[in-house]
């Protein structure tokens, strides 16, 4: 017993090493390798040189193109409104809009009428008498003749006589034409502030109106975006010229977005003290003639048509980096940082006048990663913002 107390500990340290051995013998070698990293994929859009037109978003409100209060000139009792001279009411140019009672200055017509006709008839008797003085002066006086005797001041005073008269008739005239009081151009009404039966007096309003032949907006236009416009600054342009830019107002209407075409005609006198903003003055042609009238107060979005710019790229604003480049994709699919000269940039998208090629590849996706010619896979995106 006491000698298996030393061999049994032998024995198993020999069965151990044996088996350890066996082991050994029939592992077979395992060779360590690297993962490979697969090239990141990458979204890019294709560079091509184009015309790209200038664009500048602003808002405005309509206004009319000229608004006019109607005063009367006349006192009087009004006997006629015109049907149209309602709020809303159109009206052509020379329509009688209000008639004040003429039966005053009918009469002080024909009084005026009179006391001409009676200057003229003594400015004759005192021609008539004053060629007789001077022609009996001339056979029977001596030396110079007296102004009394040849009647000069009372032909003086005759020819003063006509010249008021007429004076006074003209006045007549137009007081009798100003109790008709009419449109000065096509338009509409805005406030009407008299009735029939009502006096008025000389001075007094009579009503607001405004043409419809235009309607315009004035359209702040900050500095830094003013040199994109061709704006008339210190000049007034025609309507139809060509050199007008184009403008393109819109208003919600309804449940759909209405569009009506205008062109700036003219830039105000001055910048804003406040905003520093310039103000062009946009012009809408026949602002009512359509289905949805263009109406005073309206607010409208704009955009004006500016320079056009020849072969640039247009590429999406995510296409520029935060260090103002931009990744390109070579021919063997690495990427490349490029510097790139950006004249315009606006929230969707950069116009590079410099720093790419016709047909190159740019990158618009997120990288988490960037390392120059690093490898990637390449996806055509649309090109759009």
């Amino acid at each position: 017993m006491r000698i298996l107390k030393y061999i049994l500990p032998v024995v198993a340290i020999a069965a151990g090493a044996a088996g350890f051995a066996v082991l050994k013998a029939a592992q077979t070698e395992v060779e360590s390798q690297t993962p490979e990293r697969p090239a990141p994929h990458v979204s890019v859009v294709i560079a091509r040189p184009q015309v790209f037109s200038h664009e500048v978003h602003t808002n405005g409100i309509i206004e009319p193109r000229t608004e006019t209060t109607l005063t009367s000139e006349v006192t009087g009792r009004i006997v006629g409104l015109h049907p149209a001279f309602v709020e809303g009411g159109f009206f052509d140019a020379g329509d009688v809009l209000v008639r004040v009672d003429d039966t005053g200055y009918q009469a002080a017509l024909a009084q005026a009428e009179a006391n001409l006709a009676g200057a003229t008839a003594r400015l004759s008797r005192e021609e008539a008498e004053s060629a007789l003085a001077r022609r009996e002066w001339e056979a029977y006086g001596e030396g110079d003749a007296d102004p009394l005797v040849l009647r000069v001041p009372q032909l003086a005073e005759a020819n003063a006589g006509v010249a008021g008269a007429t004076a006074q008739l003209a006045k007549a005239k137009n007081d009798l034409e100003r109790t008709e009081i009419k449109a000065p151009y096509a338009g509409r009404v805005r406030a009407k502030l008299v009735e029939d039966g009502q006096y008025t007096a000389a001075g007094s309003s009579i009503g607001r109106i405004y043409a419809v032949d235009y309607a315009e907006v004035r359209l702040p236009v900050s500095a830094d975006e003013i040199g994109y416009l061709a704006l008339p600054l210190g000049r007034v342009l025609d309507f139809d010229s060509d050199a007008a830019p184009a403008v393109t107002l819109s208003a919600r209407i309804g449940s759909a977005r209405r569009n009506w075409n205008a062109r700036i005609v003219r830039t105000e006198a001055e910048v804003d003290p406040q905003t520093r903003m310039y103000y062009a003055v946009a012009r809408v042609k026949d602002p009512y003639s359509g289905e949805f009238p263009l109406l005073p107060n309206t607010f409208v979005d704009a955009v004006i048509t500016g320079r056009d710019v020849e072969q640039v790229y247009v590429i999406p604003r995510r296409a520029l980096r935060p260090d103002g480049r931009v990744l390109v994709v070579d021919k063997a699919s690495r990427l490349k940082h490029r510097e790139v000269s950006v004249i315009r940039a606006t929230p969707d998208s950069v116009v590079v006048s410099d720093g790419l090629e016709a047909g190159e590849r740019i990158v618009v996706s997120e990288l988490e990663l960037v390392l120059e010619d690093m490898p990637v896979r390449v996806t055509i995106a649309e090109a759009r913002p």
